[in-house]
């Protein structure tokens, strides 16, 4: 190992590469050479500054993979668009590709390319770095396809010329990767770029919807069947882009599996913008029955105690004189109607019981899909003065009557950052910031949700990556650091998980308990996406080399999830996960206070693989990994560890014993 990995604390450096370090053969590289300059970049302290505002940072250059999620869509939900053909045509000559066509599922589109190529990983790159940054790239180890989506291709407009183009193409071909760009045509400005772009147009939405019932399990004798209920030229007019005939699908579904009345389906899909909720808003004036539907909205699929637990909340506050009544209080009838009554009265009702797993009270819906999104844009729209209550409620709410932790808590807590990115307001951070600041962990916990709403908005994402990198300081007060540690999990940190990375190494320094258990549990959501787990692997052997003590206890915690050594059965590890494979299953048997939680997980592989084939060549590759490797001292701190609990504990290790002799016996045979 280098010299410097055999410091205990890394310097602190100016700026940050353009991606993590990782873990590759024995050696830990980064792409500017050492660890040591990789993590350190503290930046000016949260507390200095005006609190709605943070310091520009430099993010990585690459997000992270495409999610698996958007591949199995392109793979199995894919509709060719108009044009596709000579795309991937310019794709393969040039290796980059300008991809144009407003509103026809170019996203898709370019995933779908790259799959086509066959290419052993797919990436995304930052939308807010400009194209001269893909310079900084490191080269690639294996042949990668990079997705650059999302990009404000005004702000891009100058840098996309010819030249430009032409020095990216030479440096793809040299690895032998490609490049998609979507961009919109109207903006480009060099006539020469011609060369690397190409058109499409949307396919069929009809098409899509049929591809997107298919991928749902629906065999393609009942789409004629499905698609029949509606009148398609309502539902999918000619202006609709590809993603609406996917929306079509997913509720004509819903309705098929009993969640929604296909009437209510069919009212949804033939709507005019929102002129339904602007109805029903104005025939519903009682102050009880807007509080309840808008608490259905922020906590939709919660149980009914709950929702009406923070509906009273919300009608108390609502009538207080000194709120000036922002809607007409009449004393109500307690008697005068039932709960189904006021569900029905509110567009809502318990979800269907077949879809329970033994829940009582049982969790409130509504009656009609993504009716509750709508409710909430409505109101923050149309009644400006109940903003500020809305906020103060959802704070109360969060502190006294949601359980942390129930289905649907989360889900629930992001709805107000969805809300605010909907809105595109301005100053937007003013609706978290004290959240933030404040020593309830309700509150932060709060704040952290409402901030992976708020990534829904593209705009938005560049606001939200400074206040997480100068919350992150290790120097910044603790409520901040437990609201970025949870701020980076979700589906914020699973799509750019580099840059999530990166940040919980700055939050494992000086890391208090109860900040650690919450970058566990960001690591275990990184984890969800299964693209992320070698990055995840390659990076915690950094944390356990260059951090001290409490790096090094966080990251050998978050070790046995990412080995999945904590009852989550077996996995597969690819060539590039060898060396850190090697290194966090090292550390582990040599950690006195994990040791036994990673015996226990092996032998778990090990008894899985007595019944399961797919498990037990799982559990050969793992041996064969760790007992093939050119370090001889590795391999002999391996067999004494294991021995040790051998010799303590006979019969609870005796699966992963004979499941370790026959791989040993294979090894010798194969020589």
């Amino acid at each position: 190992m280098t010299e410097a990995l055999e410091n205990t604390e890394a310097p602190a450096s100016d700026a940050e590469p353009d991606s993590p370090p990782a873990v590759t053969g024995n050696t830990v590289v980064e792409n500017s050479g050492t660890v040591n300059n990789t993590f350190n970049n503290f930046g000016p302290q949260a507390q200095e500054t005006d609190r709605t505002d943070a310091p520009e940072v430099t993010t990585s250059l690459v997000d992270g993979p495409v999610p698996d999620a958007m591949i199995k869509e392109a793979i199995k939900a894919f509709c060719h668009p108009g044009g596709y053909q000579n795309a991937l045509r310019v794709l393969r000559e040039r290796r980059v590709l300008v991809l144009c066509g407003r509103s026809t599922g170019r996203t898709l589109a370019g995933v779908r390319m790259l799959i086509d190529l066959n290419l052993d990983a797919l990436q995304q790159l930052d939308p807010l770095r400009p194209l001269n940054d893909l310079a900084t790239l490191r080269k690639p180890t294996v042949s990668t396809g990079y997705l650059w989506d999302d990009i404000v291709t005004r702000d891009w407009a100058n840098g996309l010329t010819w030249r430009a183009l032409s020095g990216v193409e030479r440096s793809l071909r040299e690895s032998g990767s490609f490049l998609v760009i979507a961009f919109n045509a109207e903006d480009v400005r060099d006539p020469n770029v011609k060369a690397y772009l190409a058109e499409i147009a949307a396919p069929d939405t009809a098409d899509v919807a049929k591809a997107h019932l298919k991928a749902r399990g629906v065999p393609d004798i009942q789409h004629a069947g499905l698609l029949g209920q509606v009148e398609l030229d309502r539902a999918l007019p000619d202006y609709s882009r590809p993603s609406r005939g996917a929306e079509v699908a997913r509720q004509l579904h819903e309705a098929a599996q009993g969640l929604y009345d296909i009437e209510e389906v069919k009212e949804n899909l033939y709507r005019r913008q929102d002129e339904d909720v602007k109805s029903w808003f104005e025939k519903n004036k009682d102050l009880q029955i807007r509080a309840l539907a808008i608490s259905i909205a922020f906590f939709e699929d919660l149980p009914y105690n709950t929702i009406t637990a923070a509906s009273k909340e919300l009608e108390d506050v609502l009538k207080n004189p000194e709120n000036k009544e922002i809607w007409p209080y009449r004393p109500p009838n307690l008697f005068w109607e039932s709960r189904g009554d006021r569900l029905r009265r509110a567009q809502a009702k318990q979800r269907p019981a077949d879809e329970l797993t033994a829940v009582d009270p049982e969790p409130i819906i509504f009656s009609r899909p993504d009716w509750g999104e709508r409710l909430l844009l409505y109101v923050w729209k149309e009644h400006e003065r109940i903003r500020p209550i809305i906020q103060n409620w959802l704070a109360v709410v969060s502190r006294s009557i949601l359980i942390p932790g129930i289905t649907g808590h989360d889900q629930s807590l992001t709805r107000f950052g969805t809300l605010l990115a909907k809105a595109a307001e301005s100053r937007v951070m003013e609706w978290v910031i004290d959240w933030a600041y404040d020593e309830s962990e309700s509150l932060q916990s709060l704040a952290a949700m409402t901030l992976r709403g708020m990534s829904a908005n593209s705009s938005y994402v560049r606001y939200i990556k400074n206040f997480l990198h100068a919350w992150c300081n290790p120097r910044t007060q603790l409520s901040c650091r437990m609201t970025a540690a949870i701020a980076l999990g979700g589906e914020f940190g699973r799509s750019q998980p580099e840059f999530a990375l990166l940040r919980l190494r700055r939050l494992t320094k000086n890391a208090t308990p109860e900040l650690g258990l919450e970058i566990g549990k960001t690591i275990r959501s990184l984890l969800a996406e299964p693209s992320n787990r070698s990055l995840v692997l390659s990076t915690l052997p950094v944390w356990i080399l260059e951090g001290g003590a409490t790096s090094r206890q966080i990251a050998l915690r978050c070790a046995l999830n990412a080995l999945s050594l904590n009852g989550g059965g077996t996995i597969s590890f690819v060539e590039g996960d060898t060396a850190a494979v090697r290194i966090l299953i090292t550390a582990l048997l040599e950690d006195g206070k994990l040791r036994r939680r990673a015996i226990v997980g092996l032998n778990l592989w090990a008894a899985e693989a007595e019944w399961k084939a797919e498990s037990n060549s799982h559990v050969s590759g793992l041996l064969r990994l760790l007992f093939t490797s050119p370090d001889d001292i590795l391999i002999r701190r391996l067999s004494f560890y294991l021995r040790k609990a051998f010799a303590e504990e006979p019969r609870q290790t005796a699966p992963l014993r004979n499941a370790l002799a026959r791989s040993l016996k294979e090894m010798s045979d194969a020589r």
